[in-house]
């Protein structure tokens, strides 16, 4: 048996590999999957040192960190496609992540490679040296950088501008088109045989957000993607779509029942469909959203002509029940 080993674990495994026939990458993971938030540093992401117990004795050991990891990969195979994906790319102190590295992603700073991941004659790109290992590393050009961001985070800064100028930007809308329902066309059935249109529900919702709060905090189609039935979207509603707007609005519960098709004034101009259709119907049966006056006496034991009483709101317990009408949906989209 060899006494020798490879030292280069990425190499080895390429090595292994191309012995077993692979010439495409497919066996090898070609991307890595990372979130950032605030501990995240540049020990994580490029490399840095960890302790290694032997015997009793602490020794401390230099380790790739996740971007590292993928560039030498691609380094070894310039003609497969390699990236990382960055979640909560702004979460992020990315100064202290991508440290001397926010010069090397720029495209004219890359480098290209050979199959045996030596640097092209005559190539242009930049490597540096590596603080912790001492090594010479660039950023192959077949490695991209991948990020997500949700801009209606309001609660964590802007993308830092240096990294900023280095990505190109495309903004993901929400599709209400997406959307399939049962059917496949973003229909789902009901119990009262009419059909419920989830698409145009989801955009009449988000229309009346952006009135109020901007397009950056409308709400995704990925809340409705799943939904295939009446139960599914009493859920969706239910544990998604209503607390997000309570969120949005806080105890503006007025502005809720707006968006959701209950404001009293909204009432008056329900379509005549609508209206014959809930004429009978009780309001506790096709309302998201109920409320009911507070009266002093009933609450302290005598009345009070100091202040008007306050109205008390809370969401029906018909909709977590799975009992709200298809109608308390329709209605939504039919003003």
């Amino acid at each position: 048996m060899s006494d020798w080993k490879t030292k280069d674990e990425d190499l080895s495994e390429r090595i292994d590999a191309l012995s077993r026939g692979s010439t495409n990458g497919s066996e090898i993971k070609r991307y890595e999957f990372v979130t950032f938030h605030q501990s995240y540093g540049y020990e994580e992401f490029v490399e840095g040192l960890r302790p290694i117990s032997e015997d009793g004795v602490i020794r401390y050991e230099v380790v790739p960190g996740t971007f590292l990891r993928v560039c030498r990969r691609a380094q070894l195979d310039p003609m497969n496609h390699y990236a990382v994906f960055i979640d909560e790319i702004n979460r992020g102190n990315i100064s202290r992540i991508f440290g001397e590295l926010i010069t090397l992603v720029e495209g004219d700073k890359r480098v290209r490679y050979d199959n045996e991941g030596k640097r092209l004659l005559g190539d242009t790109g930049i490597e540096v040296t590596l603080p912790y290992s001492g090594a010479l590393f660039g950023v192959p050009t077949n490695v991209h950088i991948i990020g997500t961001m949700n801009t209606a985070d309001r609660s964590i800064a802007l993308l830092d501008m240096a990294l900023r100028r280095r990505f190109d930007f495309e903004e993901v809308v929400p599709d209400p088109d997406i959307i399939k329902g049962s059917d496949g066309r973003g229909w789902i059935e009901t119990d009262d045989g009419e059909p419920l249109q989830l698409p145009e529900l989801l955009r009449t919702i988000n229309k009346r957000i952006n009135y109020y709060l901007g397009r950056d905090l409308m709400i995704g189609h990925a809340c409705l993607t799943k939904v295939r039935s009446m139960q599914d979207l009493h859920v969706a509603f239910a544990k998604k779509i209503i607390p997000l707007l309570q969120e949005y609005f806080y105890a503006d519960w007025e502005k809720i029942r707006l968006i959701l098709g209950d404001h009293p004034e909204q009432r008056k101009h329900y379509p005549d469909k609508v209206r014959a259709a809930l004429d009978g119907v009780e309001d506790k049966d096709y309302h998201f959203i109920i409320s009911k006056k507070l009266a002093h006496s009933n609450v302290f034991g005598f009345g009070s002509s100091d202040q008007e009483d306050p109205w008390e709101y809370q969401v029906n317990p018909a909709l977590f029940e799975g009992r709200l009408s298809p109608w308390a949906y329709r209605k939504i989209y039919s003003l």
